[in-house]
């Protein structure tokens, strides 16, 4: 009878993946109530699609192994055994990930961890205290690990973080605009930026871009944006837009949509030195500048369409974080603590 119900469970979760699978193969993307899904689905080397391939497989092979054990009375097997703690161990490092590093959760994936623990726990006693020791093994390994260390010990570059560039022949400036393509203000920069004819641009994203339209870009498809997001971090900076203009003994940083339009509507477009940024309001001492501004901002956490909109960021491995347009010219988003994020080694 046992057996019975262990082989049902497992072709319900059958089903319920294939659900997904067919839903992925429909949209292009799973279905997912949190956006705890978009963030793992980012963290993973393989698609959802293939992740699910391999969820539904396992699910199937389970079932039929149990219904072949049903029909011959035997009323052990190792097969099984050794099946449902393999997808103990599995779902047991994937949720372990979500806890401690990712911090946020996929409520898909929690579904399909209570299945395999439900599988697990009506399996026997032995099968429950085996499965209890791997997910107790697992989550205390996880739990020694300073991930956050590994994160700052990186040297981290400008360079490593551009999606594209654009060059001039005889450029003024050398820019760097860290943004997010989903931050409104961050795309009306990027307007500005379309028509410079004298400043060589790269363009530094903190989130995945999939396709950005700007004539003349040259890709990078091995660019991270994590290393701008901790560029970001290094210099305690938690807002986007922010540009970051080449001097010779440094960096400008320029922060916010109105102050950064009027930099490169005042450098990009004629040779003359720029001198209307008011250095009364910089923050930072040589060779770094930094001018902030108090509108035209979404913090590096963002992930806004519209504004007055808010919702979950989707950008691995530094945490989520909620992000919200204001009403002027600005997003707001809470989830980094610059004053407290390790600081990486900075490479210019």
């Amino acid at each position: 009878m046992r057996k019975k119900i262990l082989q049902w469970i497992s072709l319900a979760a059958a089903v319920l993946v294939a659900a997904q699978i067919g839903i992925i193969l429909a949209t292009g993307e799973a279905l997912c109530p949190t956006e705890g899904c978009a963030i793992v689905e980012k963290t993973t080397a393989i698609t959802p699609l293939q992740l699910n391939l391999i969820g539904f497989v396992f699910f199937l092979a389970l079932f039929i192994c149990l219904r072949w054990e049903v029909r011959r009375s035997k009323k052990e097997s190792h097969v099984s055994a050794w099946l449902i703690l393999g997808g103990v161990a599995a779902e047991a490092v994937l949720f372990s990930f979500q806890v401690f590093l990712i911090q946020t959760f996929c409520l898909y994936c929690l579904l399909i961890f209570l299945m395999v623990l439900l599988l697990a726990f009506l399996a026997g006693f032995r099968q429950a205290i085996a499965s209890a020791a791997v997910i107790t093994a697992t989550l205390l390994t996880f739990s020694f690990l300073d991930f956050s260390s590994a994160v700052s010990s990186e040297t981290v570059t400008l360079e490593d973080g551009i999606y594209g560039s654009r060059a001039c022949t005889t450029p003024t400036k050398e820019l760097y605009l860290i943004f997010s393509e989903t931050c409104p203000h961050c795309m009306d920069v990027v307007d500005a930026l379309k028509m410079c004819n004298s400043c060589s641009l790269h363009l530094n994203p903190i989130h995945q871009v999939d396709e950005l339209p700007f004539a003349g870009i040259q890709k990078n498809d091995a660019y991270s944006p994590r290393a701008n997001r901790q560029v970001l971090s290094a210099f305690g900076i938690d807002t986007i837009p922010v540009l970051l203009a080449k001097i010779p003994d440094g960096f400008q940083i320029i922060q916010g949509e109105n102050r950064i339009i009027n930099y490169i509507q005042h450098s990009c477009f004629q040779s003359d030195p720029t001198l209307y940024l008011d250095r009364s309001h910089y923050s930072g001492g040589s060779p770094i500048s930094i001018f902030p501004d108090e509108e035209g901002e979404c913090t590096v956490n963002v992930n806004c369409n519209a504004i007055g909109t808010t919702r979950q960021s989707t950008d691995l491995p530094l945490g989520g974080g909620i992000s919200t347009c204001d009403e002027k010219d600005g997003c707001s988003v809470e989830g980094i603590d610059v004053k407290t994020s390790p600081k990486p080694q900075m490479h210019f």
